[in-house]
Formats: structure tokens, sequence, C-alpha cells
């Protein structure tokens, strides 16, 4: 080969290393590890993964495993479910000295943040998949219909995360991802792209959200969950999402709406998902494709909305649970688990609810 021609090549080399080097620098400004950029999404975004991760490694093998998927209403925070549902489980059959319970829910997520944690978590098994989520959604249609987008980018949030989907390569170079970057900040100011946050909704849009433009990506979203489930053989469980939207009350967002509910610790007012017939409309189609979904593809169905006393005794807000609640909340999903066997604990016939109530479980 040519010695000028190798030079050429050499010093090609090095200025890519350089430039890799000095992206990777000016990356740190946004949290972007210099070593191992491909951690970016876990580390940034859905850091629950990598407690899951880790607790992964010091689980007990033997003992079954369930995995939650949700928003915050089932989230760690919130209402504890992973000490609920164990001490419930494990009440019934004290012969299980521990069930492995590892919680990826989240403040805020949607049907698509929960399908790509469970994308990702694709190298672990679990027994069972529990999925709870339908009100988070609404937010995203608090847009004019021209500048919604499907896989929600229009949000910023799911535009960052779905640009780092796009670039595998990141363990090897982040270019082609700064790149991208780049690109798309440029287009977006181009086309004006509307965006709108991922916490809050901007009352001037509030009115957007009477069409509900969330169905087919949630259905999609959904599909997605189901066949992954299937794929790697663990039982999922769908669950109907359970609000409460007080009638005769005229909810506003404000100060005032704390009446209708339980005095609780935390609250979030129905406006942080838009206006509140927008907000219950959203839900209720989210729930009719759960329903069908799980028809669809055969999943166990627990219909939550129907167990949940409808009284303001049981909410903080349309959605959070009270303590009281979370208690008849997770005792109906243990029973359901265990009624239905879905965590295939027993050998022998299985309880009915009627039996399971006569042990004891529901006092």
């Amino acid at each position: 080969m040519d010695k000028k021609l190798v030079y050429l090549l050499l010093l090609f080399l090095l200025m890519l290393l350089i430039t890799e080097a000095l992206v990777r620098l000016i990356m740190l400004t946004q949290g972007m590890s210099f070593f191992t950029p491909h951690h970016f999404m876990e580390e940034k975004y859905y850091p629950q993964l990598l407690k899951i991760k880790e607790k992964f490694q010091s689980r007990v093998s033997s003992a079954p495993s369930i995995l939650i998927l949700g928003g915050s209403v089932i989230s760690t925070d919130w209402s504890r479910p992973e000490s609920r549902l164990d001490t419930l489980i494990r009440n019934r059959y004290p012969e299980i000295k521990t069930i492995n319970i590892y919680n990826a829910a989240h403040p805020g997520h949607t049907s698509l943040d929960n399908a790509i944690k469970y994308r990702h978590l694709k190298p672990f098994k679990f027994d069972l998949v529990i999925y709870y989520e339908a009100i988070n959604e609404a937010r995203a249609n608090n847009i004019r219909p021209e500048q919604f987008k499907s896989d929600y980018s229009h949000i910023k949030w799911y535009e960052q995360i779905l640009r780092l989907e796009r670039h595998p390569e990141m363990k090897f170079t982040i270019i082609p991802y700064v790149l991208d970057l780049v690109f798309t900040e440029i287009k977006s100011l181009i086309i004006k792209q509307q965006y709108i946050p991922m916490e809050t909704v901007d009352p001037q849009f509030m009115d957007y959200g009477s069409g509900v433009k969330t169905a087919e990506s949630y259905e999609n979203n959904l599909s997605e969950i189901c066949q992954l489930a299937k794929e790697k053989k663990e039982q999922l469980l769908l669950v109907e999402y359970a609000p409460y939207f007080p009638a005769g009350q005229n909810l506003t967002g404000r100060e005032e709406d704390k009446q209708a509910f339980a005095n609780c610790y935390g609250m979030s007012p129905v406006t942080t998902w838009g206006r509140p017939e927008n907000v219950q409309k959203a839900i209720d189609i989210h729930n009719e494709i759960l329903l069908k979904v799980s028809k669809k593809e055969q999943i166990p169905y627990l219909d939550m909305s129907k167990k949940l006393p409808k009284h303001k005794v049981m909410y903080c807000d349309v959605c959070h649970l009270s303590e009281i609640g979370a208690q008849v909340f997770y005792k109906e999903l243990a029973c359901y688990i265990l009624e239905k066997n879905l965590l295939s604990l027993v050998r022998k016939p299985l309880d009915s609810k009627a039996e399971l109530i006569e042990s004891g479980f529901f006092e």
C-alpha cells in the first residue's frame, strides 16, 4: 500500500478519535458518561432499570419473580406494592420464604415507556408481569392534531429516548447520535415543531385533549408488551385502570378539589393530564383497548374498576390511592393472582375468592 495513503488513513483515524473524544467531553455536560455512553438511557431516563438489574443479581433464584409495569399509582414511593404483595401472598403460603418483586413503574410513564423498559429487561426472566397504566397518555393528547406524533416525539422526553433507541452503536461511537441530535434540532426550528412538557399541560392547549389521538399508539405499545411476554414465555396480567371522578363534582385542578378526595399527604391535580372530561374520556378509551387486547391475545384481565369502591376515602385524587384504597387494591390483586394461580404456587386445587375471604385473607 502506498505510504501516502497509509498516512492519510492514519491521520483520518486520529482525527476521528479526537472528534469522538471532544464530542464525549461535550456530552458530559448533558450527563452522558465518557466511557459508557451506551448506558445513557438507563442512567438519565430509566434509572429504575439499573436498580432492577442490580437487584436481579442478588435474587433468590428458586423464588417466584414478579415484574410491575405502570405509572405512579403502583410505583414504590406511591403505594409500596412490593411489600404489600409479598406479605399478602406469603401469608397465604407461608412455605414460600421470599418473592422476588421488581418494580419498573414510575410517575408519568406511559405505555410507551413501559414497552421500552420491558424490552430492555428482555434478558431477565420473570414468572409474572403486571401492567397497570392508562392515564398518563392523556397528557400527550393536548396538542394540535397536526403536531401530534404517534411515537409521542412531540414530547421532548420521547424524542430524546427514541433517538437513543436508534443508535445501538453508541457502545463504540456517539458521533452518529450527536449528528442525529443536531439535525433534529435544526429540523425542529425549520418546521416549527411544537413540543409539550412531560409533567404538565399548557392551559392554552387543553382544548385539543378532547380528541384521543393516543388510542392507536396505546394499542400498539400494549400489543408489543403482550408479544414480548409470549416470546419470553412469561405470564402477563393486564389490570383495568380504576380512576375516580366524583359524581356531580366540577374538578378544576385547584385547591378546592381536595374536598372531593381523602385527606392524603400528596395529590396530583387532574389538570396534570388535561381537562377532567378529556382525561376521563382518554382513560375510558384506553381501558377499552386493554380489554380488547386481553381478549385478542388471551391474556388474563382483572377489572379493577369493579373492585375498588368509588368513594372519596379510597382516592387521593382521580387516580392515586389513599392508604385504604391501596389496601383494597392490593388485596384484590393478590386474590386474583392466587385464585388464577398466575404464579403457579400450588399444585393442589385453587382457592376460590370466597375461600380466601373465609381464611382471613381479606381481614
